[in-house]
């Protein structure tokens, strides 16, 4: 019997440290990496996404990571991985939605007919005060 105790006590231990390993040792992207969660995944498959790009080292650790904390729901987007982070840091960055934003140039255009309409030239040439 007291044998039975001491390998429970051991197996538990030895899952403690593996969890521990899995969400606090950081792991680092091959480069950028941009990953694309949409509405409506699940935890289990926003892990398989995270783990296929590399992101973080275990799927079940992120998974009972997520349900030991509850109480926030994880952000759709598209998320860029370019530094080393934890598994407890990713989770973090989905939990408030830190998204990847990209930065979009509009350019107005006028056609050539507008600039040789007479009263826009004379409109222009004139300073205005306000």
């Amino acid at each position: 019997m007291r044998q039975i105790v001491w390998l429970l006590i051991i197996g538990i231990l030895a899952a403690a440290g593996w969890l521990a390993w899995a969400l606090s040792a950081p792991v680092t992207p091959a480069g950028q990496t941009f990953v694309m969660l949409h509405p409506g995944y699940s935890t289990r498959r926003i892990a398989s996404e995270l783990k296929s790009a590399g992101v973080i080292r275990s799927e079940e650790a992120f998974i009972l990571w997520h349900y030991l904390h509850r109480r926030r729901s994880l952000k759709a987007g598209e998320y860029l991985f370019e530094k080393p982070a934890s598994t407890k840091d990713v989770h973090r960055r989905l939990a408030h939605g830190d998204v990847y934003f990209h930065t979009v140039v509009y350019l107005r255009v006028s056609p050539c007919s507008t600039w040789l309409m007479p009263s826009k030239r004379q409109a222009w040439a004139r300073p205005q005060i306000f």
